[in-house]
């Protein structure tokens, strides 16, 4: 083999070599690149996109196949109109209504179609929605109580605890102040543990019977909206 040849080929294999070693990091490596706070679930290498998809904590992200650069938005397949990230998304936080326990909610009102809203009554947007569940028409309202703050976690216990735990939650959300009161029974921890499990991040976070998730805050006329498509079976 002449010495030309032999370069070719050292180039070719280092070439090779780079590519598939690129494509197989260690979860480690890539571990050792991101803030601390980020923990990943589960990644790999889309050949199509040429990118590591990073799963984590029900978030979707991406990172260049050089490892340089961190990519945080939505990735649209332009031939067929589809949202590659949302539909990777949904699958990883596939939620089923009927599975949740029913016992650790307060149901504060009735219908046939039915929601679970995981809320903290020391968030701002958590009563803002509060408001707009009333507005709901023929619907159950399961609520989850998931404090994110020492706050929000006192009062869900007190409202849990009190005798009369629809009528504490009006207190709570309308910006009352609650009477003391503690129990040992109280589902407030079981609850952030399932929510952990379901992927929820923040409050309010919506899940309708129809297994769809809202995040955030939104007016009565969108959730209306969303139960009606279901209902459609749109």
């Amino acid at each position: 083999m002449s010495t030309r040849q032999k370069t070719v080929f050292l180039m070719f294999f280092i070439l090779l070599f780079s590519t598939a070693s690129l494509a197989e990091v260690p979860k480690e490596s890539i571990e050792k690149m991101l803030p601390g706070s980020i923990r990943i679930d589960s990644f790999r290498f889309d050949k199509e996109l040429r990118l590591y998809e990073v799963v984590s904590q029900g978030q979707v992200f991406y990172i260049t196949e050089d490892l340089k650069f961190l990519i945080v938005g939505n990735v649209i397949d332009l031939k067929n109109l589809r949202n590659l990230t949302a539909d990777k998304v949904r699958g990883i936080r596939k939620v089923e209504f009927a599975s949740l326990p029913k016992e650790d909610a307060i149901r504060i009102s009735g219908g046939k179609r039915a929601i679970a809203v995981f809320t903290d009554p020391d968030c701002s947007f958590c009563k803002k929605l509060h408001g707009e569940l009333k507005k709901l028409k023929d619907t159950s309202v399961y609520i989850y109580l998931f404090p994110v703050s020492d706050e929000g976690r006192k009062k869900s216990i007190q409202i849990w605890c009190s005798g009369e735990r629809a009528q504490a939650i009006e207190v709570a959300f309308n910006g009352g102040s609650l009477k003391p009161a503690s129990c040992q029974n109280h589902p407030v921890d079981r609850i952030l543990s399932l929510g952990r499990k379901l992927f929820i991040n923040a409050t309010p976070t919506i899940i309708t019977d129809g297994n769809e998730i809202i995040n955030g805050y939104v007016d009565s006329g969108k959730i209306q909206a969303i139960l009606d498509k279901g209902l459609k079976g749109e």
